[in-house]
């Protein structure tokens, strides 16, 4: 089974482009500061820098945007800032956010930042292989093995 770092992290709700267009970018961010939490999203998910990214996924998570948490998780992955995302993943996983529970579940499954539990792990993953996670089937599939 990959360890958390190990998988593939862009893949899942975080790919996009990270070079937008300057004038999209302008629009993008009048509509986020206006109140567009679609507008947040695609602001944090697009930034370059971590912690302006993570300042319009807080904002777009509290509007109400789920996919926030998984996001800004794989973020905070990226940037080696594994127990912030853990914390963000945890979030998620409460309001059953596929990228969330299947992170939560790998980071159970090595047992890094949270204790080692296979059982919970186990579960985490399913409740995500059931909201739809594709990569989430494939580490069921380890799993299982």
């Amino acid at each position: 089974m990959a360890e958390p770092n190990d998988t593939n992290l862009d893949s899942g709700p975080s790919r996009m482009t990270r070079s937008l267009p300057s004038h999209f970018t302008k629009a993008l961010r009048k509509e986020a500061e206006d109140g567009n939490p679609t507008a947040m999203l695609m602001l944090g998910k697009s930034s370059l820098d971590v912690d302006e990214g993570l300042t319009w996924l807080t904002r777009a998570a509290a509007a109400g945007l789920a996919e926030a948490y998984g996001i800004a998780g794989l973020s905070l992955l990226r940037a080696n800032r594994n127990a912030e995302a853990v914390a963000w993943f945890r979030n998620g996983a409460e309001l059953e956010e596929p990228e969330c529970l299947y992170r939560l579940g790998l980071f159970a499954w090595a047992g890094d930042g949270v204790p080692q539990d296979s059982l919970q792990a186990f579960t985490l993953i399913q409740r995500a292989v059931e909201a739809g996670h594709r990569e989430a089937k494939k580490a069921l599939t380890k799993l299982q093995d």
